[in-house]
């Protein structure tokens, strides 16, 4: 049942009588968080606290979803996560879940990935939530736009270089009927222009600017994964940037940057961590799955195999389809390992026995953590785990995910082809073998 207020629920109903009728029945508020550009270190204080007080989170797949496990015992996760071409739920349900929640007396915290007014839709919700009489507060996020070009080194601003920077969707291409961006103004307006959600669309964006006056040698960089370990830059100028992108393999989420301060390459990394967050203040704790895990070994699997749908070009991955209840009957038919580091759990790896093959599924490690070896130690565990009458280690991965196929060759695995009795082919995906 929605929660809004439509023009026949209001007829007959003077203003002064709808605002008392909202300030009786809204007990709840709704809070929106901005998580920032993926590293969970950079919430903010203020979404910690929002995060530890909600009894109610709706999450997109973007927002750092480790931060999740600071949500109090009992809340209600809600992952209503656009991914483009597939799964998605509609901004008008997002808002009237807001509303529904918030109406029955909860804190209801909407969690973005960014800032929620950066390209968030958060003015949408704020609307319909006041338009409801619902409270609301906003938590600012540091945005992918200036946080992403700095962790590559690249000022948006820099004294003798540039003044300004424009931040602009790349969603449509210029031309389209849905775009509003003035191109042709920008390719003369000296400012650094920060493109999001652009990479499909940057031959035809980069292509409009050199038509409309843009120097082909303006310099330009596109950043992947910023602020993960996985990330990755590559450099060009307006004329070749495009074909550099699609030649390096970059693909979304990736920032774009066009201007005089994409040719900077200043020696920056990545904040080092406060010794109380470092692991030494940090215990490991690898045990088996219980169904008390099942909530957050949802999370970490979203939150993998959206990557995983990101690498392949395809929407078929089924757990990107599951739900709270599949992930728990799971634990009964797999055996399943976690994780779990300062009492959070960052990775995960299952495995079950089918005639003489240990076949192992789902190795899951938190994007903020990868490259640790985490990976290859949860494999060796499970590969430990194995009955005496295993003969044989079998796995498969996405045909188009590198990452994870460099992990497995490095453990001795090999790719399997042809016909095989216990391991039959899985579409998008190569098999993986190796013998006991």
């Amino acid at each position: 049942m929605s929660g809004s207020v439509g023009e026949a629920g209001m007829a007959g109903v003077t203003e002064a009588d709808a605002v008392e009728e909202h300030a009786t029945e809204v007990t709840g508020r709704v809070t929106l968080v901005g998580g920032g550009p993926g590293d969970p270190g950079l919430l903010t204080l203020a979404g910690l606290d929002a995060l530890r007080g909600a009894d109610v989170v709706l999450y997109d797949h973007l927002a750092p979803l480790s931060c999740l496990r600071e949500c109090p015992a009992g809340v209600l996760l809600i992952d209503v996560g656009k991914i483009p071409g597939g799964r998605a739920t509609s901004q008008q349900r997002i808002n009237e879940l807001l509303v529904e929640h918030a109406r029955s007396g909860r804190h209801v915290v909407r969690f973005k990935g960014g800032d929620p007014f950066v390209f968030g839709r958060g003015g949408e919700e704020v609307i319909a939530c006041a338009g409801a009489g619902v409270p609301v507060s906003v938590v600012p996020g540091v945005t992918s736009s200036v946080a992403g070009p700095a962790l590559a080194g690249i000022p948006v601003t820099h004294r003798g270089v540039v003044q300004a920077f424009t931040v602009v969707s790349g969603h449509v291409p210029p031309g389209h009927a849905a775009s509003t961006t003035n191109w042709a103004a920008l390719a003369h307006a000296g400012h650094t222009i920060v493109v999001l959600m652009g990479v499909a669309n940057l031959a035809s964006i980069c292509a409009e600017l050199v038509a409309s006056g843009m120097p082909a040698g303006t310099p330009c960089a596109v950043i992947a994964d910023a602020w993960l370990p996985t990330m990755r830059t590559v450099r060009g100028t307006a004329a070749d940037i495009a074909d550099r992108t699609m030649a390096a393999g970059l693909r979304p989420p990736a920032i774009a940057v066009i201007g005089a301060v994409a040719a900077l390459e200043f020696d920056v990394s990545a904040p080092v961590a406060a010794p109380s967050r470092a692991a030494g203040g940090q215990t490991d704790e690898l045990r088996a799955a219980t169904p008390s895990d099942a909530g957050e070994l949802l999370v970490l699997q979203r939150s993998c195999w959206v990557q995983e749908a990101v690498d392949n070009d395809s929407l078929a991955i089924p757990a990107l389809h599951e739900d709270l209840a599949t992930v728990a009957a799971d634990l009964a038919v797999w055996q399943t390992w976690v994780l779990r580091r300062g009492g959070r759990l960052v990775a995960a790896v299952r495995a079950r026995q089918v005639q003489t093959d240990w076949q192992i599924g789902r190795l899951m490690v938190a994007a903020d953590l990868g490259g640790q070896g985490l990976g290859r130690q949860l494999l060796q565990h499970i590969e430990a785990q194995a009955p005496a009458d295993v003969t044989r280690f079998a796995l498969f991965t996405g045909a188009k995910s590198h990452r994870n196929r460099r992990l497995y060759a490095a453990a001795g695995y090999t790719e399997l082809t042809g016909d095989d009795d216990l391991f039959p082919p899985v579409p998008i995906t190569v098999r993986l073998v190796k013998g006991r």
